[in-house]
């Protein structure tokens, strides 16, 4: 079973039903739109999570897994993707959270080392969970 690294949690600020997330060191894609039916698009350095649900005053937890972590219990719109990181010129491979009209909001969410990840956000009301973990491909 995989255990939980570390956490970072904040308050949250998604703006127009999104969370944005994206590599820290690379800019935004603010122009990726999750396509209809989904629940998130994926560019190169960034992913857009459709959060219609979770509001301006609500938590976002990032969590940095050593392995996939346990299934979620009902409840949670959950959706899928891979992302590639890379080692910043300004500290440690990490991500962040970016909000449309305020820009980098809350704590990064250091990563071991740069590679490729597997996030998996979770909403529901006033709450949004993004876990993270080494992804087995490139």
């Amino acid at each position: 079973m995989s255990n939980l690294v570390h956490a970072v949690e904040t308050a949250g600020q998604p703006q127009y039903g999104v969370i944005l997330l994206h590599d820290a060191a690379f800019p935004v894609e603010e122009n990726l739109m999750v396509p209809d039916g989904a629940e998130i698009a994926a560019g190169r350095y960034s992913l857009t999570i459709r959060a219609a649900r979770v509001g301006w005053h609500s938590t976002v937890r990032m969590e940095l897994w050593g392995g996939p972590p346990p299934a979620e219990e009902s409840g949670w719109s959950v959706a899928e993707a891979t992302l590639p990181v890379r080692a910043g010129e300004e500290g440690p491979a990490a991500l962040v959270l970016h909000a449309l009209t305020l820009g980098e909001y809350g704590d990064r969410l250091e990563l071991p080392a740069p590679g490729s990840y597997r996030v998996r956000a979770l909403t529901r009301p006033d709450e949004a969970r993004i876990q993270v973990w080494r992804s087995k491909t490139v």
